[in-house]
């Protein structure tokens, strides 16, 4: 077995054929792990498993020490390119998951889904489910309330969340921005010129 790894400009310089071609090389890689026909239907009818917020937030919680794998983990919040839909799945390019990882080889993207799986699988506490789907054209596929959990979970996150009621001091008064008298009551005080 012959392995190759590029950087990231030479993938991005390589001409349009090697670049399909890398996306299928990857994509039959992927394709360890469970390998649906490219009919977006056959890959709904192969039982991918769905996860929850609480699940997605027990994920996280496991994974939280890596980064690579969060970043992979919340590219799964990520919106599918408009033409990429099938019912009730989540279609993801693997090319683009690369691209936005910097992974600059398909093993460290089969590696992270692999553990990113098995983090679903203690939680779910079920060591058949699997969370993605693959295809022989370059698609990663999870189920749409996969995609909504992740996302819900990347928004609060990202939302600041005010101090809880315990940490305000009470009885405090909020500071005073600006002049700390009423300017406008103030007659414009002019140096006296000797007039």
């Amino acid at each position: 077995m012959t392995s190759f790894t590029f950087t990231p400009e030479q993938v991005r310089s390589a001409p349009a054929e090697v670049r399909h071609w890398m996306v299928q090389e990857i994509a039959q890689a992927l394709a360890v792990a469970q390998r649906p026909a490219h009919d977006p239907a056959q890959a709904q009818r192969t039982a991918l498993a769905a996860c929850s917020l609480d699940e997605a937030l027990q994920i996280l919680d496991r994974i939280r020490g890596n980064f690579l794998l969060t970043q992979v983990f919340f590219e799964l919040a990520r919106d599918a390119a408009p033409g990429r839909t099938a019912p009730s799945l989540h279609v993801l390019d693997v090319a683009e998951l690369l691209h936005h990882t910097r992974l600059n080889s398909g093993e460290g993207l089969v590696q992270s889904l692999e553990a990113i799986n098995a983090a679903y699988r203690e939680v779910h506490r079920d060591p058949q489910a699997t969370l993605f789907g693959f295809d022989d054209h370059g698609h990663v596929y999870v189920r749409q309330e996969t995609h909504l959990s992740v996302r819900r979970l990347w928004e609060q996150l990202e939302r600041p969340a005010p101090p809880p009621p315990e940490m305000l001091p009470l009885g405090f008064p909020a500071p005073h921005i600006g002049p700390n008298q009423n300017v406008a009551t103030h007659a414009l005080e002019r140096p006296e010129d000797g007039r």
